[in-house]
């Protein structure tokens, strides 16, 4: 019980890591930003750590938990020093699709020139056109829902039988 308490904290931990440096550099994208030296250290040390993580071994998790936050530290230290910024933050970031291409959401069109190239970007304002009236009259009748998936339906605006 006290094991999987600590291996759980581990986790947590490294996994609250890897989601500030999504925000601050884009998702995925630190160890891009960095050397092939660095980033190939990199790239094993979190290989090491994820088959700890898999094993549910917890000394190895404890020792590459320590070597992955060290990593982090390293590696933003020299992606700064080869003058790499930080994503500002009216650009908020993700990959998807089956290339994981890098996606940026601009809450303002006048920040499009803040996004890196190589990555697919689209203002807050296109998302929004995007979404289907129907879905906008679903989501005002049911505060708080969450859409995963959607087809075309037409809504008829009817009394309901009985």
């Amino acid at each position: 019980m006290k094991k999987n308490i600590e291996l759980d904290s581990l986790i947590a931990g490294i996994n609250a890591l890897v989601i500030d440096a999504d925000r601050k550099w884009g998702t995925d994208q630190l160890r891009l930003k960095v050397g092939s030296d660095l980033r190939f250290k990199w790239d094993a040390q979190w290989k090491r750590y994820q088959a700890a993580v898999e094993a549910n071994h917890l000394p190895s998790v404890r020792d590459h938990a320590k070597s992955v936050t060290k990593g982090f530290a390293a590696l933003e230290l020299e992606a700064a020093s080869l003058g790499n910024k930080p994503v500002p933050p009216s650009v908020w970031t993700t990959v998807a699709g089956p290339r994981n291409t890098p996606i940026a959401i601009v809450r303002e069109k006048e920040h499009m020139n803040q996004v890196e190239d190589g990555t697919v970007a689209f203002t807050l304002d296109e998302l929004v056109m995007m979404i289907p009236v129907n879905i906008i009259h679903i989501k005002s009748q049911f505060a708080g829902t969450r859409v995963i998936n959607w087809k075309e339906v037409e809504l008829v605006d009817d009394e309901i039988p009985f």
